[in-house]
């Protein structure tokens, strides 16, 4: 049930901010996330049992944070096609700044 929250969060971020890449919407969304329950104890799982680190991802999505999340990190392509050169990548492809 996540993604239809996350899309209507990306959504409401682009609205704000339309200039804003989609890494940079993603970034914006993962740091401003909530790392606690809504009840100030840790995440839950299914089982009501404390969640893992691969269960809680970057956390609970907060849509009021996201629209003003004062850092945000950007990447683009060629970003990418570099690091993939740097680390040895014969697969990597040229990509352009769209």
């Amino acid at each position: 049930m996540a993604t239809p929250h996350v899309s209507g969060v990306a959504a409401l971020v682009k609205s704000w901010h339309p200039d804003w890449s989609p890494a940079a919407v993603k970034s914006d969304i993962l740091t401003t996330a909530d790392t606690v329950g809504n009840d100030g104890g840790p995440i839950m799982d299914q089982h009501w049992k404390t969640a893992s680190a691969y269960a809680t991802g970057a956390g609970h999505v907060n849509a009021t944070r996201a629209v003003d999340p004062g850092l945000v990190y950007d990447i683009w392509p060629t970003e990418y096609y570099v690091f993939c050169l740097d680390r040895g990548s014969n697969n990597a492809s040229p990509a352009t700044r769209a």
